[in-house]
């Protein structure tokens, strides 16, 4: 067995991430005895090369090299261009024999959809050939909306289930409440000292439940917990340690909602925790949400704190841009626009929240994924009176504001 291991992210700049992957390949072959393997890879990689200085569509042939050059060029046929590498990549089991090519690929998740892609439709270039098999360590989630980011008419779970043979998933970490921080950290004892005693004590929940036991996020947390409170400290105030620590999780495990909930602190919200109910497609975040935030928290400490969490960034993964997250954008562009033109003004506390000068019992408040119609309480409050999808009701939304006699005034 030979090992070839594949850091996509190194190449992630790389135009045709082919290439480099195939290199990659062809470099551990030359370590075989049999040199006929790193030969006919060297010519399927000279042939891709090639290749790729065809452009389909209006055929084109990248003669830059030869420009004010005397010497003929000859050249082949389209169809021999584009199936050289294949053939010379079908001579490649005879060499190997019994022998089998390994390649490991890691960090995939971190590239761009388009580039995630590429390095699929790489490895399908060569899957259907004997001798090799490739092994993906990544997300399965970022591979799935890369795939639909691409394709959007094609189902990502389909393609990969084409390509893909024996899926297996790492399961979770069975974190020790005593030692999972001294196992993943490692110049823990340095760093422990700095922390509250009691740190442990919710350390614990706030790992398993919104950080998912994911080793590389718990050190994300602990190190962005660090710092935050040595900040909060240097300024002379006493942070709530608890609520600091709950923060920071949400931030890292639901960044949209911690978006909204933030806004929704600094409007003023009387409850701006409902915001983080999670129903049933996040379950998790609404037993988050009761077990560090709950009634504990008034709006001056969470203003206070969320000014400092606003510095832990959250970069959104390789494919976060999904084409279902591009048609919220356009629709919720379109639809402030429509609000506008009825006469609603942005907030100025907050940009998600848009009222009415004739109307103030009422308000718009625009999330990630929903608009929110919401009516004033007798207590001063808003509450939740309807709820639209961004992506396919905006239109039921604009209904609301075009039927001011019923939507604004009826009570329940």
């Amino acid at each position: 067995m030979l090992p070839v291991f594949f850091d996509a992210w190194r190449y992630e700049r790389s135009e045709y991430i082919v290439v480099p992957l195939l290199h990659a390949i062809y470099s551990e072959t030359l370590k075989l005895e049999d040199k006929r393997v790193a030969q006919y890879f060297k010519q399927a990689l000279t042939s891709l090369i090639y290749s790729l200085n065809f452009k389909l569509g209006i055929v084109e042939l990248d003669l830059e090299k030869f420009r004010n050059s005397n010497e003929a060029v000859s050249l082949v046929p389209l169809d021999d261009a584009f199936a050289r590498p294949f053939d010379d990549l079908r001579k490649v089991p005879h060499a190997l024999g019994d022998r089998r090519i390994v390649v490991l690929i890691d960090d995939l998740d971190r590239c761009s959809p388009e580039n995630v892609v590429a390095v699929l439709e790489s490895i399908n270039l060569v899957m259907d050939i004997p001798g090799f098999i490739f092994v993906l360590a990544l997300d399965y989630d970022v591979l799935v909306r890369a795939v639909s980011y691409k394709y959007p008419h094609v189902s990502g779970h389909v393609l990969i289930e084409k390509m893909v043979q024996v899926p297996f998933r790492v399961p979770r970490l069975d974190l020790d409440p005593d030692t999972f921080a001294r196992e993943l950290i490692p110049d823990w004892f340095g760093r422990q000292a700095r922390l509250p005693r009691s740190f442990f004590r919710y350390a614990i929940d706030i790992s398993s439940l919104a950080l998912q036991s994911n080793p590389r996020q718990i050190k994300r947390f602990i190190n962005s917990f660090l710092v935050l409170r040595r900040i909060i400290s240097r300024r002379g105030q006493a942070p709530n340690d608890i609520l600091l620590a709950a923060l920071i999780g949400l931030q890292l495990r639901w960044p949209e909602q911690y978006r909204e909930f933030s806004d929704a602190v600094y409007a003023d919200d009387d409850n701006p925790q409902r915001l983080l109910e999670g129903g049933e497609d996040e379950p998790a975040l609404g037993v988050y949400a009761q077990r560090f935030f709950g009634d504990r928290a008034s709006g001056r400490e969470l203003k206070s704190l969320l000014q400092f969490t606003e510095a832990v960034a959250v970069t959104e993964d390789a494919a976060g841009q999904s084409g279902v997250s591009q048609v919220r954008e356009r629709n919720r562009d379109a639809f402030i626009a429509q609000l506008e033109k009825r006469g609603f003004a942005k907030s100025s506390r907050s940009n998600r929240l848009y009222y009415h000068p004739t109307a103030p019992a009422v308000r718009f408040a625009i999330g990630k994924t929903h608009i929110r119609f919401e009516k004033r309480k007798d207590d001063g409050g808003f509450e939740l009176w309807e709820s639209y999808l961004i992506t396919r009701e905006t239109e039921e939304a604009l209904a609301v504001i075009d039927q001011p006699d019923r939507h604004f005034t009826d009570r329940r």
